[in-house]
Formats: C-alpha cells, sequence, structure tokens
C-alpha cells in the first residue's frame, strides 16, 4: 500500500475553548458547525490519510495576549497594529486569565473531539500558539512523507493563523486551511484572519474538498466557482464556462441550510454581500470576481479560446451584443418581483391578494419587458444577437428564460420566436451540461398559473 502523503492537523479542541466553563469558549454557532464537520471529516480523511492533533499548555508566566486580543475580549484592542498582532503570535500566552493550565480540566480535549481520536493518531503538545515551535510537528510531517498538510481547529485568528505563519515558511508543502472547521470566538476577527490567510496564498477549502484524494494539485491548478443550484447569476456563468470548455472546481452552495453558507465569514471574505456566483482565478493574486454578468466580461477577456462576443474590429455587433448583455437585467428584475411578491403573499398567507390584485399587474409589466425579447428572438436567424453565433447575450438570457419556465411560464401563441429560441439553446451541450441539478421539466411551484 502507498503510504499516504496528506495529513490532517487538528488544533487545541481543548475544554477551555469548547467546554461551557471553559474561559475562551467559541461561539455555539462555531462550535457545532466545527464539531459536526470535523465528525465527518475526521475518519474519511483518515483512509488516505494521517491525523495529527495539537494541544495547547500554557505557562501562565510571560508571553503575549493575543487570546484577548484582537477584539476578542472586552480588553482587547481592536485597533492593534497589524505587525504588533503577528508578532505577538509568534510568541505564548499571557493575560488576566490563564489558558490550558498544565493538569486542569480546561486542557482536555473536549470529549466529543476526544471519542474522534483512533491510535493511529499522533498527538503533539504546544507551548506557544505555532504548533511548529518548539515541537515534533515539522519532523513528524517529515517523517511521515506529507506534501499535502490541512490545518483546522481554533482559534483562527490566534493558533491557527500562528501555525500558518510558520508553515507557509517550510519547503516541501503544500498548506491549506479547512474553512468550515475552524473555530472563532467574534466574527469579524475570524473572518480578518482568513483575509490574512489568502494574504499568505494559503490555499482554503472547505471539508468536503479535503476529503478527496486529488484535492492537493488540483484545486491550485483550476480556478474555482462557487455557486447555487438552480440561481440565474450562477446558470449564466456556468453556460459560459462549459461553451469555454473551462475546467472549474465547481462548489455548491445549498443555502437551505442552516447556518447559510453564504452567511458565514469564509463566504464573506470572498463576497462581502453573501451573494453568488464567485469566481476565483489561478493567478497569483487569486483573483476573485463577484457578479454574474462581470464574470461573464473576466472570462471574455482572460479566457478569450472560444469567443462569446464579436472581434473588436466589428464595432456596432460587439456592441449589440453588449447591450443586450445588460438589457438582460430588465427581465431578470422584473421576475424576481414577481417572485418575491408571490412568496411573500405565501408566507403571510395573503396568497388571495397576490392572485386576484398584485400578480396580474406585476404579470402585466413582465409581459410588456419580455415582448422585447420576443422581437429579438423573431428577428434572429439563430440566437438572441440577431446571428447564428452563441454569444454572451445568450449566457446572460438564457437562464432567466428557463427559470421563468421551470416556475411555470408556457410559450403561448404570443411567444413564437421565444419558443423558437428557447429550443436552439436547448441542442447545445453548454446549456445541457448547466442544466441546474433536480430540474427536470417544471417545479412544484407555478407562479404564472396559480398551482
Amino acid at each position: 500500500m502507498t503510504q499516504p502523503n496528506r495529513a490532517l492537523v487538528i488544533i487545541d479542541l481543548q475544554n477551555e475553548f469548547l467546554a461551557s466553563a471553559g474561559r475562551y469558549r467559541i461561539l455555539d454557532s462555531s462550535k457545532d458547525a466545527l464539531l459536526a464537520n470535523l465528525t465527518t471529516l475526521i475518519p474519511e480523511f483518515r483512509k488516505n490519510g494521517h491525523i495529527i492533533w495539537v494541544k495547547s499548555i500554557y505557562d501562565t508566566k510571560g508571553g503575549s495576549q493575543a487570546e484577548d486580543s484582537d477584539s476578542e475580549s472586552p480588553t482587547g484592542s481592536s485597533t492593534l497594529n497589524p505587525r504588533t498582532y503577528l508578532t505577538r503570535l509568534a510568541g505564548t500566552h499571557k493575560g488576566k486569565h490563564p489558558c490550558c493550565p498544565a493538569g486542569s480540566t480546561n486542557a482536555e480535549i473536549y470529549p466529543a473531539a476526544s471519542a474522534l481520536i483512533s491510535d493511529a493518531d499522533t498527538i503533539i503538545t504546544k507551548t506557544n500558539y505555532s504548533a511548529f515551535k518548539d515541537t515534533s510537528l515539522l519532523s513528524t510531517l517529515r517523517a511521515k512523507s506529507v506534501k499535502y498538510a490541512y490545518f483546522c481547529g481554533l482559534l483562527s485568528h490566534t493558533c491557527v493563523l500562528a501555525t500558518l505563519i510558520d508553515a507557509i515558511q517550510f519547503d516541501g508543502f503544500k498548506i491549506y486551511a479547512v474553512s468550515d472547521c475552524l473555530g472563532w470566538r467574534k466574527e469579524k476577527s475570524h473572518t480578518r484572519a482568513l483575509g490574512r490567510m489568502r494574504d499568505m496564498r494559503v490555499n482554503i477549502l472547505e471539508s468536503r474538498e479535503a476529503c478527496s484524494e486529488d484535492t492537493g494539485d488540483r484545486v491550485l491548478s483550476i480556478p474555482e466557482l462557487y455557486y447555487v443550484n438552480g440561481s440565474i447569476p450562477s446558470w449564466r456563468v456556468q453556460i459560459a464556462l462549459y461553451e469555454k470548455d473551462i475546467e472549474v472546481n465547481q462548489i455548491r452552495l445549498k443555502v437551505m441550510t442552516h447556518p447559510k453558507p453564504t452567511r458565514l465569514p469564509a463566504f464573506l471574505a470572498l463576497n462581502h454581500r453573501g451573494k453568488t456566483p464567485v469566481f476565483i482565478d489561478t493567478d497569483s493574486q487569486r483573483t476573485t470576481v463577484n457578479e454574474s454578468l462581470a464574470i461573464l466580461s473576466y472570462l471574455e477577456t482572460y479566457y478569450p479560446q472560444a469567443p462569446l462576443l464579436p472581434p473588436i474590429e466589428q464595432r456596432k455587433h460587439r456592441a449589440r451584443i453588449l447591450s443586450l448583455v445588460q438589457e438582460t437585467e430588465n427581465l431578470h428584475n422584473a421576475y424576481d418581483t414577481l417572485e418575491e411578491a408571490f412568496f411573500e403573499a405565501r408566507d403571510s398567507q395573503k396568497t388571495t391578494e397576490f392572485w386576484t390584485t398584485i400578480r396580474p399587474a406585476l404579470l402585466e409589466s413582465l409581459y410588456k419587458e419580455l415582448a422585447f425579447w420576443e422581437s429579438y428572438a423573431s428577428k434572429s436567424t439563430g440566437f438572441i444577437g440577431g446571428c447564428d453565433d452563441f454569444t454572451m447575450a445568450d449566457c446572460a438570457f438564457y437562464p432567466v428564460l428557463g427559470y421563468m419556465v421551470r416556475r411555470g411560464f408556457e410559450f403561448d401563441e404570443r411567444w413564437p420566436g421565444l419558443q423558437k429560441y428557447h429550443t436552439a439553446v436547448w441542442a447545445r451541450n453548454s446549456a445541457k451540461k448547466a442544466q441546474p441539478e433536480g430540474w427536470n421539466g417544471k417545479g412544484k411551484t407555478n407562479i404564472f398559473h396559480g398551482t
């Protein structure tokens, strides 16, 4: 059997941070997600990787105050100079209250975490914030021929960050932080820590990705797309990616779960609005692009293969396509207004008022906008831009139309051009590949006909 070259380093899952009597207890929301994700990750990772547990024992004499800094306690400074703060991370705990003192219950590994430990695992004790400083961690990783090192645990802004600062200094490792297996006491400091990790070029991924043996090379060599299944903005980008045959690591966020992944600090560090899609490129800066239409433009600029815009020499035609791309937002907004009114009425048990009073006016507005697109489609020989070529305008428009069909829109005698257009786009491989998972036919919710 081949020796695993991956290791998961789990930092400070101790009573001090997780038990109700802990002096530096993390938020319940952070704790619950951390333990749930680790309970799934650890046994899966162990199948093809090493598990290394790190616990802290701090002398109450000397050291620094990072645990009480960075807004983590009432006495901590939220305006701490970054250089000063990073200097403190190179030290050990010093504060008004002891942390993980030797021989104490608080220094013991939290029971739910202890239950996940196997005899094959390695346990290392540290006395500084960094798990590398004055410990056997580095020699252990080298002895196990580890190439890919994944770090998780708590606190994200102190011990995990301090460990990562040291980890990136050593040759021979690819370094990862498992974002949904990090613990924190305040989201603001956690978000700041994630930003620092990104600045250091630490690769940030989720636990489900860390379970994959090929994660090490794959996530470094291809872009990432965070998306929501069935979302119009995400759908737009996915069609463009398939049209251009761009290999990408697609990370689905399930927004119906709690807490919403788009509201967690790890995602908010990517998009402060908490919205998808988010495209992360492979350049040295790990360029991050938000907003679907901006991503379409970015892809056309930096991935020019299979162009979705006419040549720059065709100024008038190119301008037409760009105008249509932006114009799709008019239809998108008109439909969103209808859908939002429907769900608001349903949730407030005012559906009768919606169907009799609100819906007719909103439908009239939507159909008035849709009439423009029927005109465009009727005049086109192929796709929406008035040409035989599939363009960026189709990437932007088709998901809006497709979403409406999913919600009950029907192609009656008013929309022959759009029906023909919808059929033409569906014949393309990109449309079939980008079709939202589980979307076969119309959905259960019919906004257009009241069922």
